[in-house]
Protein backbone atom coordinates (compact mmCIF):
# COMPACT_ATOMS: atom_id res chain seq x y z
CA UNK A 1 0.00 0.00 0.00
CA UNK A 2 1.43 3.36 -0.96
CA UNK A 3 1.63 6.09 1.66
CA UNK A 4 -1.02 8.21 -0.09
CA UNK A 5 -3.46 5.29 0.11
CA UNK A 6 -3.46 5.29 3.92
CA UNK A 7 -6.92 5.94 5.31
CA UNK A 8 -6.95 9.02 7.55
CA UNK A 9 -10.25 8.30 9.30
CA UNK A 10 -10.66 5.72 11.99
CA UNK A 11 -13.67 4.91 14.13
CA UNK A 12 -13.98 3.09 17.41
CA UNK A 13 -16.03 0.54 15.48
CA UNK A 14 -12.94 -0.22 13.34
CA UNK A 15 -10.88 -1.10 16.41
CA UNK A 16 -10.47 -4.88 16.63
CA UNK A 17 -7.95 -5.06 19.49
CA UNK A 18 -5.99 -2.70 21.77
CA UNK A 19 -2.82 -3.53 19.83
CA UNK A 20 -4.31 -1.86 16.74
CA UNK A 21 -3.95 1.55 18.42
CA UNK A 22 -0.15 1.24 18.21
CA UNK A 23 -0.31 0.95 14.41
CA UNK A 24 -2.37 4.10 13.78
CA UNK A 25 -0.90 7.30 12.36
CA UNK A 26 -1.55 10.75 13.87
CA UNK A 27 -4.64 11.50 11.76
CA UNK A 28 -6.15 8.10 12.53
CA UNK A 29 -5.51 8.59 16.26
CA UNK A 30 -7.16 11.99 16.10
CA UNK A 31 -10.14 10.48 14.31
CA UNK A 32 -10.33 7.66 16.88
CA UNK A 33 -10.32 10.19 19.74
CA UNK A 34 -13.11 12.13 18.04
CA UNK A 35 -15.13 8.91 17.72
CA UNK A 36 -14.60 8.07 21.40
CA UNK A 37 -15.63 11.59 22.43
CA UNK A 38 -18.82 11.27 20.37
CA UNK A 39 -19.64 8.00 22.16
CA UNK A 40 -19.13 9.69 25.55
CA UNK A 41 -21.34 12.63 24.58
CA UNK A 42 -24.06 10.27 23.35
CA UNK A 43 -23.92 8.18 26.53
CA UNK A 44 -24.05 11.25 28.79
CA UNK A 45 -26.95 12.74 26.86
CA UNK A 46 -28.88 9.48 27.24
CA UNK A 47 -27.99 8.62 30.83
CA UNK A 48 -26.66 11.84 32.35
CA UNK A 49 -23.28 12.42 33.93
CA UNK A 50 -20.29 14.74 33.77
CA UNK A 51 -18.61 15.36 30.43
CA UNK A 52 -15.54 17.50 30.94
CA UNK A 53 -13.26 15.10 32.81
CA UNK A 54 -14.23 12.19 30.55
CA UNK A 55 -13.62 14.18 27.36
CA UNK A 56 -10.25 15.36 28.68
CA UNK A 57 -9.14 11.82 29.45
CA UNK A 58 -9.64 10.50 25.92
CA UNK A 59 -6.17 11.48 24.64
CA UNK A 60 -4.53 10.31 27.87
CA UNK A 61 -6.16 6.91 27.57
CA UNK A 62 -5.30 6.49 23.88
CA UNK A 63 -1.69 7.56 24.52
Amino acid sequence: MKNKDVIDTFSIKDLKSPEMVKTLNYKQLSSLCFSIRQQIIEACSNYGGHLSSNLGDVELTVA
